[in-house]
């Protein structure tokens, strides 16, 4: 009982000193017994040997809640056994978290999701002592009520030599497992899940070795977090792992988190791919979104060869996410060390180089700072943020990553504005799929801007760019980046399918910017040496040259009546009205957003709103994640906040809804009077004057849409549900009141 007592006292002792400073390393021994007659930590008298232990929470350190970095195991040899001299055993150890705290068959627990801690030989001395594995990536323990400790040991010496190990009783708990052999078939795969089938002996104890934990204590960052990796205390709550093979590839501090060829050049062979991992836990607040900012500078470089880039990875991801390789023994390892990729894409956070921060070729990057916000994944929790550094097989080329001035802040995006507009939209974007190197793919996305999140991905891949994009006549007409070419494809619920080109004559520049003008049934485009220029959509290959703009344009748009909008590139959302016949623009306003390429806006013909989807690139302070969408008031150049598509959508460089919209001066039906009846109306209000399809919207005095209806032959609208008071009826631009009564 003293012994019990002055160990949790010791204990105690022990997290109160962690608490009081948590960079000095503290250490709790569990256990203090002479029993040496089981098989653990190893069967040393076997030549192959898998173990696993549990130990209870109630013998780990630190309070409820508490993180705790384990960086030293220590187990002790009583020295009995063949112990004349020294001997060294190959190990493995593993090491999670568990909620049982016993082993209730011979069936061992999964490690195929743990942290493997340890990979090399340790050495039992001649005498009596304390056997000590420094971890190689140290364990982050979890002091909550259900975590129990897990340790597991893989000997696969080949040799054996007895040696006893001190043990303690575990209250009538089996809290060994112990599997050995001494034939090379039955050499057991401890990442297997069982040990049925391998020929050895497996017993279960009810005891566990004497333990020995050094550890500091870990504690997540508070937002706002900011470090220029220069502060020791600071960078000692950083985790970094690597390949566990007594190797130091590990991310090294020197006024910044650096790792990479030029760093350890012994350690990168032609042969020898290599991951390396720091993390940093986070306590995340309640806002809506989360922006995480760094400045990388990429050392040396090598050949343009897609084969031999080194690559950077950064995932904000759940705190309890724990290692799980999908590719061991490939070119691109993450060993036991980066997360299985296909299973982390959803934390991957993307910034900017279309995406490529997704998994980015650091190879002629230049220095720059890169900044992603993306909502806010686990309000109020305990995350973490991980950089993984990916060496390609290549030796010698001296490829580093230097990581600086890093901050993690909270930010609140709240919508602006709620679109009238029902329209389908479609636009044309980077979609990124997270492969290896490629993360992104090109698409075709389809949505609505009542739900900007619900977007279907389902277009099949399109393998080339799409610089502008509209819609006209039933088909989306697009430029694919080269100076002559305009292509014209159907679009349905199916996406694009039936693609005709034309080539466009004599065109100097490449076409940034097209858009379909239904005043007069032709179609405009931008160059990029500024040129206005025009062509009826029932002839694409002759053009005619409007004029020539004074500004260089991101963003392009005409509304049903053929007034015409742009936005300067490289502005503060600067919002010009463009003269058609000319190519002269008037400012309308600037919204204070910095905007930039990649942005397409258009306008829903029905409601007359314009939206913009705004790439957030990396290069300003906006705080809007990957793709924003916004109301731009036509008035006065004012933008609005609407939402924003998934993060993985970036780039958005054609944007349209689906609408048909007869052109003026063709259609008489278009200037026919607008007339309604009865009026004053109670419970049906017939209207007349309409084309089939057109929008009807029906709004109250305030400008509150209360009604709207596709038109028909006999178009007749539900009003009986409607308050008493004065209305309008509005078919694009031709309005009419009526009287509910």
């Amino acid at each position: 009982m003293r012994k019990i007592l002055s160990f949790f006292l010791f204990a105690g002792l022990m997290a109160w000193v962690g608490v009081a400073n948590a960079q000095l390393d503290t250490l709790v021994k569990v256990g203090s017994y002479t029993d040496s007659s089981y098989n653990a930590p190893m069967s040393t008298h076997f030549k192959y040997s898998y173990t696993q232990m549990i130990y209870g929470r109630n013998y780990m350190p630190g309070t409820t809640g508490s993180l705790v970095k384990i960086k030293t195991l220590s187990f002790y040899y009583t020295g009995s056994g063949y112990a004349a001299s020294t001997y060294n055993r190959k190990i493995v150890v593993y090491m999670k978290h568990v909620t049982t705290n016993y082993f209730s068959s011979t069936t061992p627990q999964s490690v195929s999701a743990a942290d493997r801690v340890f990979a090399g030989t340790v050495t039992i001395p001649a005498s009596a002592g304390w056997v000590n594995i420094d971890l190689q990536n140290e364990f982050v323990y979890e002091n909550l009520s259900n975590n129990n400790l897990l340790i597991a040991i893989y000997d696969s010496t080949g040799t054996y030599n007895w040696r006893y190990f001190r043990q303690r009783e575990n209250g009538g708990l089996y809290g060994t497992l112990s599997y050995r052999s001494d034939n090379s078939s039955s050499n057991p795969n401890p990442e297997a899940g069982s040990l049925s089938g391998y020929g050895g002996t497996i017993d279960r104890y009810q005891s566990c070795p004497d333990l020995k934990i050094t550890y500091t204590y870990n504690q997540p960052a508070t937002l706002p977090y900011s470090t220029n990796f220069s502060n020791a205390a600071d960078n000692a709550q950083w985790n970094r792992k690597t390949v566990p093979d007594g190797k130091t590839a590990f991310w090294a501090f020197n006024s910044d988190l650096h790792c990479g060829d030029d760093a350890y050049p012994d350690y990168y062979t032609a042969n020898h791919p290599v991951t390396a991992l720091a993390e940093r836990q986070i306590q995340l607040g309640n806002s809506d979104s989360i922006k995480v900012s760094f400045f990388v500078n990429e050392i040396g470089g090598e050949v343009d060869d897609y084969l031999r880039y080194d690559f950077l990875s950064v995932f904000l991801m759940p705190k309890d996410t724990n290692w799980k390789p999908n590719n061991v023994g490939s070119v691109n390892p993450c060993y036991y060390l980066g997360y299985a990729e296909d299973s982390i894409l959803p934390y991957a956070l993307y910034f900017g180089e279309r995406g490529r921060m997704a998994s980015v070729k650091l190879s002629g990057i230049t220095a720059r700072r890169l900044t992603a916000t993306i909502a806010n994944p686990y309000p109020g929790q305990v995350c973490k943020l991980v950089f993984v550094w990916r060496n390609d097989i290549s030796a010698g080329d001296g490829t580093a990553a230097r990581l600086d001035d890093l901050s993690v802040t909270e930010v609140d995006r709240t919508q602006e504005y709620t679109p009238q507009s029902t329209a389908q939209w479609y636009a044309y974007a980077y979609w990124l799929k997270g492969e290896n190197r490629y993360p992104w793919q090109e698409h075709f996305i389809r949505f609505s801007m009542q739900n900007l999140a619900n977007v279907d991905t389902a277009s099949a891949h399109f393998d080339h760019d799409m610089y502008s994009g509209t819609y006209a006549g039933g088909y989306v007409w697009y430029n694919q980046g080269e100076n002559d070419k305009i292509t014209r494809a159907n679009i349905s619920n199916n996406f694009v399918s039936g693609s005709i080109n034309y080539t466009i004559p004599t065109l100097t520049g490449v076409i940034v910017a097209m858009q379909y003008n239904p005043a007069d049934n032709k179609m405009y485009f931008i160059t990029s040496d500024k040129k206005l220029c025009s062509f009826d959509i029932s002839d694409p290959e002759h053009y005619t040259v409007m004029g020539q703009l004074s500004i260089s344009i991101t963003a392009f748009a005409i509304n049903a009546q053929g007034e015409a909008y742009v936005i300067e590139d490289e502005s503060n959302g600067s919002l010009y009205r463009i003269n058609l016949n000319n190519g002269t623009t008037t400012l309308v306003g600037s919204s204070g957003i910095h905007i930039e390429d990649y942005s397409a806006m258009a306008f829903d013909y029905s409601t007359g709103e314009l939206f913009l989807a705004l790439y957030d690139d990396d290069d300003n302070d906006d705080n809007y994640s990957n793709t924003a969408m916004f109301y731009v008031n036509t008035s006065n150049g004012e933008m609005k906040y609407i939402g924003k598509l998934l993060d993985r959508i970036v780039e958005v460089s054609a944007l349209f809804a689906v609408q048909t919209v007869t052109p003026q001066g063709i259609a008489s039906a278009q200037a026919a009077e607008l007339s309604v009846y009865p009026n004053p109306a109670k419970d049906e209000l017939h209207v007349n004057g309409v084309e089939n399809g057109t929008m009807l919207l029906v709004y109250d005095m305030t400008g509150k849409i209360v009604a709207q209806q596709t038109a028909t032959e006999n178009t007749v609208i539900n009003v009986s549900g409607l308050n008493k008071g004065v209305y309008v009826v509005a078919a694009g631009e031709r309005k009419i009141k009526f009287v509910k009564e």
